[in-house]
């Protein structure tokens, strides 16, 4: 089994620069492990809260076994990547889950472990073209599943897996 051992860098989300131990970047977790709910970790919070246009409340996402996801105050911050225009919004939504193809695991994200990526599909609005996928990046924090969602050219939000 392949092993990296990752360093400390900085200047950006300490899912970068906590990960000072060896990793095994073959093995992907079963998507059993994935079930649960999640909460944003606090270095995410803190830039929520630089943004000063949401209120500090808990981002949850809760991931079912049946295929499907909930979403809890989640910034509208983290649409961008979809193209849709931040309106200081916090959305909740009910939608579906599921591991894209694309998980190879010898792709690399900078200093994070990839262990693949999970899409997550859902309305906002009533449109047809209200239809939202974001394409997240599987990774681990603590030796446990965690999702690092996109908001920016090099801005992400954690969501780690609650105990």
């Amino acid at each position: 089994m392949l092993a990296i051992k990752l360093t400390a860098c900085s200047g950006r989300h300490p899912a970068y620069s906590e990960y000072d131990y060896a990793i095994p970047m073959i093995v992907r977790p079963a998507d059993s492990s994935l079930f649960g709910e999640y909460e944003l970790d606090e270095f995410s919070y803190s830039h929520v809260d630089e943004t000063k246009v949401y209120p500090r409340t808990p981002i949850l996402l809760t991931i079912h076994p049946n295929g499907l996801f909930q979403l809890t105050n989640l910034p509208d911050m983290a649409l961008g990547a979809a193209g849709k225009p931040m309106k200081g919004q916090l959305l909740n939504a009910i939608g579906s889950w599921s591991i894209l193809a694309d998980t190879s695991s010898s792709e690399s994200k900078g200093f994070v472990p990839f262990l693949g990526r999970i899409a997550f599909r859902f309305k906002v609005g009533d449109s047809s073209s209200s239809l939202i996928t974001l394409c997240n990046q599987l990774t681990l924090r603590d030796k446990q599943p965690a999702i690092l969602i996109p908001v920016g050219a090099h801005q992400k939000l954690l969501f780690v897996k609650k105990a």
